[in-house]
């Protein structure tokens, strides 16, 4: 572990090295740049959106879990194990919507 956090360090040294090939023109400063993307229209509706999106990604497989462990009778292990098939079916999920688009079957389908 030591040898991996020096290959780090030394990584750091040679990476600060490299010239920049970008320069940014860009002068504002952190708290403009927030308060003018706030101020743009469609923006914290944006943000309401993901809000309510990551809500219910995480917190239904919990809510799942207790009304399972609470209203159902089911023991742990079968508790487990459906949170395990959900997450194997998720990831399926992914990589076949990926490969769909990936083909180039049009994202109306999916």
């Amino acid at each position: 572990m030591g040898a991996m956090a020096a290959g780090l360090v030394i990584r750091i040294l040679f990476y600060a090295r490299l010239p920049e090939l970008e320069h940014n023109g860009f002068s504002e400063h952190f708290v403009t740049t927030v308060v003018n993307a706030l101020r743009r229209d469609g923006f914290m509706p944006f943000c309401a959106y993901l809000f309510l999106l990551s809500l219910f990604t995480v917190g239904c497989p919990v809510l799942f879990g207790l009304v399972e462990k609470r209203e159902l009778g089911f023991g742990d292990n079968v508790i487990v194990w459906l949170g395990t098939l959900g997450m194997v079916g998720a990831v399926i999920g992914f990589l076949s919507v990926a490969s769909w688009s990936a083909a180039g079957v049009p994202s109306r389908f999916f």
